[in-house]
């Protein structure tokens, strides 16, 4: 796992961000599992090929993809242990640096802009 850990730290920021947020969502999603039926197994499943692609796409590839959906998996689970260290890192820097994070410009760190936000950049 402390392999993984590092892995996923060294993606480059925005993809290290991106993955952060996916796996808050889907670890939330598994929280509340007895109503939705949304296991971490299933999610996993679900998600991994799209995570982590084989170096040779094929429908094999596809269907032995039970490792990219162990890792994906773990990562859901332990989202806290791969993630939360980072969060906390942020907000020491903020801290830090004299600025809380609901001071920092975005009152509602954290949620999602709404559309018409001009937080929101287009593509």
């Amino acid at each position: 796992m402390y392999r993984i850990k590092s892995l996923v730290r060294a993606l480059e920021r925005p993809h290290f961000d991106t993955l952060r947020f996916l796996m808050r969502h889907l670890n939330r999603v598994v929280a509340e599992s007895a109503e939705n039926k949304m296991e971490a197994s299933n999610l996993a499943i679900v998600f991994a090929p799209n995570l982590l692609r084989a170096y040779q796409e094929s429908i094999g590839a596809i269907i032995n993809a039970g490792p990219q959906s162990s890792v994906i998996e773990t990562l859901i689970l332990q989202y806290e242990w791969f993630f939360e260290e980072e969060d906390e890192e942020e907000e020491g820097e903020a801290v830090k640096n004299g600025v809380a994070k609901e001071e920092s410009g975005d009152e509602r760190a954290g949620e999602m802009a709404e559309p018409n936000s001009p937080n929101l950049t287009p593509i």
